[in-house]
């Protein structure tokens, strides 16, 4: 009979040896864009003339940027990149539509030519890294909206969505603090 350390000891290991096993995505790109690249040099990478978008919490006396953003379209294509508040790539979407019915096996073997066999895969989606860190998804098919054929890529870093995500919350607490003080 198994005891609950034992079979505690077992998930431990099978978690660790899948996230130990994720391969490292530090590196990839979406059309020369990667993970913590500064605002400054993606600009000059985007597909058309993006301007930076300032997103902000709140008005008035707190008005805080959370973040940066950059999107474009062109044609069926779309690209679109958030960054931290300090202007760090955090996430890379892409996403394309076809008006017909693409070859997918040949997108699949481009994918994977570029990033390598993915670490997880199923019938309409791979994966690369590990959701914990840096994760990267392609997905692709019929969209059950409208009826179109889409591919998407993701890649994200959420470790670094985290901690600016925390540096917001912070800000706005310390707000708050501030803001409900009376001087007496």
């Amino acid at each position: 009979m198994l005891s609950a350390n034992k079979i505690i000891i077992f998930l431990t290991i099978c978690f660790l040896s899948s996230t130990l096993n994720a391969k490292d995505i530090s590196n990839f790109d979406l059309n020369g864009i990667k993970l913590e690249m500064h605002l400054n040099n993606v600009i000059n990478k985007m597909p058309c003339n993006a301007k930076p978008k300032k997103q902000t919490i709140g008005k008035d006396t707190f008005n805080h940027i959370w973040g940066y953003s950059l999107g474009c379209k062109t044609n069926n294509e779309s690209l679109y990149i958030l960054f931290t508040n300090s202007k760090l790539v955090y996430s890379i979407y892409k996403e394309k539509t076809f008006n017909f019915t693409p070859d997918w096996s040949k997108i699949k073997a481009q994918i994977i030519n570029k990033y390598g066999k993915p670490d997880k895969q199923d019938k309409w989606e791979y994966s690369w890294g590990d959701n914990e860190n840096k994760i990267m998804y392609f997905k692709y098919g019929m969209d059950g909206l409208d009826g179109d054929v889409t591919m998407s890529i993701n890649l994200k870093d959420n470790n670094l969505e985290k901690s600016n995500e925390k540096l917001n919350q912070d800000a706005w607490k310390a707000y708050l603090n501030k803001a409900s003080s009376i001087d007496l």
